[in-house]
């Protein structure tokens, strides 16, 4: 099964360095890192998790993983 990145653990440390990068490149930059397999659900399960999706509404995508 493919892994998927996941917001790194990046220390104090690391996000000084990267908010200092963000104000030199005047954009939000995120550290991300490899860390998940996405979940096999059944039907039913995407289907409650798109009907949570619906209602968190603006775009909220939701995804089910494992360690």
């Amino acid at each position: 099964m493919m892994e998927y990145m996941k917001i790194a653990d990046i220390g104090e440390e690391g996000k000084e360095k990267v908010k200092a990068l963000e104000e030199s490149l005047g954009a939000h930059v995120m550290a991300y890192e490899f860390g998940f397999r996405l979940a096999k659900l059944t039907e039913e399960q995407l289907q409650e998790i798109a009907a949570v999706e619906e209602e968190l509404g603006s775009g909220v995508m939701l995804l089910a993983y494992h360690k």
